[in-house]
């Protein structure tokens, strides 16, 4: 099994639903709600570590012996935030170059009428404090809906 794989990463070639199989995966590892994982041996292979677990914050962080990869958990609830809020300032390219004139932000490939999880592919440039190096990033992302009551969105 490769690096990936046993991080509890889907393995190459994922859609947006797999993504999301994996990071619920995880999340349930993280917070204790599920003894079987979805049978998943990568995810019942984490070792996971509370940093942090109060009422609105959670981070945990999870790696595998069989893994270099390290995988933060990170849960903020807010009261006063609202899901379409959020959706806007990450996905609406006018309100990004707003939030962060300099990222170099573009979207290669938008969504297509019809397609269900609006796959798109895009790239920005992650800038970071000195004596950190900026980082090019090149990003499909799918918008999935948590449940059928719109509960929710993953990006």
């Amino acid at each position: 099994s490769s690096s990936s794989a046993a991080a509890g990463a889907p393995s190459g070639g994922c859609q947006g639903r797999e993504v999301l199989d994996a990071i619920l995966a995880i999340e349930r590892r993280c917070l204790g709600l599920d003894d079987a994982f979805g049978g998943d041996p990568a995810v019942e292979e984490l070792t996971v570590e509370c940093m942090l677990d109060d009422e609105t914050s959670k981070y945990f962080l999870c790696h595998a012996l069989s893994s270099p990869i390290v995988i933060a958990y990170f849960n903020r609830r807010f009261d006063d935030l609202h899901l379409e809020d959020v959706r806007r300032a990450l996905v609406d390219p006018v309100e990004r170059v707003m939030r962060d004139s300099d990222s170099e932000y573009r979207v290669h490939r938008s969504s297509v009428e019809g397609d269900p999880l609006l796959q798109e592919d895009i790239s920005y440039a992650l800038r970071a404090p000195w004596p950190f190096s900026d980082r090019e990033v090149l990003q499909r992302r799918w918008q999935l809906p948590m449940s059928e009551a719109g509960e929710g969105q993953v990006l």
